[in-house]
């Protein structure tokens, strides 16, 4: 990882807050290799982050992950309203935020997002000319240009991204880089065979 970034500055967050409509339940929740989706993706981001912080509606049944939970400030605007209320409860100077249903992310793809930040707002996952924008480093000081975007309606976070200067480092040709890493769960079609149930 880039040395001018601690990990006292860092700060992680979980978005767990969608409302799950095509999966059937709390995706966040549902188990997976042993453990809920929200664990893989505290896992992931630990060992980056001073502190993680879970965005569901949710709260009480997220408690038994030891981790603080926030609501969003902003309802019904989808992640957009979680990644506003991550960096306004945040105490780091830079958030790291991955999506609850996206559990084969390696954390080396935050510790890339992190040395390609530089001077941006921001610094999304692309792989393949695609971004994932439900992986993404973004830095305190953004929060009045993401509560802009909200007052102006730009709930899509494609749009709120063209208001901040953002990085797009291409990961397909790094080393830990692999075609299954994004594979993201919302329908239970998309567990493996024996976790269709």
């Amino acid at each position: 990882m880039n040395s001018s970034w601690d990990r006292k500055q860092i700060s992680g967050v979980v978005l767990a807050g969608g409302k799950s409509s095509r999966f059937g339940q709390d995706k966040g929740l549902f188990p997976f290799r042993g453990k809920a989706l929200v664990e893989h993706a505290i896992d992931i981001l630990k060992p980056l982050c001073s502190e993680i912080l879970i965005s569901t509606n949710n709260p009480d049944a997220y408690g038994f992950t030891g981790q603080k939970t926030i609501a969003d400030i902003h309802a019904g605007c989808g992640p957009i309203g979680g990644m506003h209320s991550g960096l306004f409860n945040a105490s780091g100077q830079i958030v790291l935020f991955l999506g609850c249903d996206m559990p084969f992310v390696d954390s080396k793809v935050f510790s890339f997002l992190l040395e390609n930040i530089a001077v941006n707002h921001a610094a999304v996952a692309m792989h393949n000319g695609f971004r994932e924008t439900l992986c993404m480093a973004l830095k305190k000081e953004s929060l009045p240009l993401v509560e802009q975007a909200i007052a102006e309606k730009k709930y899509k976070i494609l749009d709120m991204l063209e208001m901040l200067s953002v990085s797009y480092p291409e990961l397909s040709t790094q080393s830990f880089f692999h075609r299954d890493m994004f594979h993201n769960i919302n329908f239970r079609e998309d567990l493996p065979p024996d976790r269709k149930q």
